[in-house]
């Protein structure tokens, strides 16, 4: 299980993170704030950037959940 965790967490993370913006911003009773936002980007910035957790150990099934977000994105943007 930790080595579960070691391998997809980063990732999953990242993706977690992503998911929740874009979810919560097209909702006008979200309550996020342009500051909210930026914060969120911080957080994922700080995951890619961290050389203890790398992102590219992690499985098929997380990189396809990364895809799905920028599927989405895509739809939005």
């Amino acid at each position: 299980m930790i080595d579960v965790i070691a391998r997809d967490g980063p990732l999953l993370i990242f993706c977690e993170l992503g998911h929740l913006v874009a979810t919560a911003v097209p909702l006008g009773q979200s309550g996020l704030r342009l500051k909210d936002i930026e914060s969120v980007w911080e957080l994922q910035r700080k995951l890619i950037d961290d050389e203890r957790l790398p992102l590219k150990r992690a499985s098929d099934t997380v990189w396809g959940a990364l895809g799905r977000l920028q599927e989405q994105e895509h739809q939005w943007g």
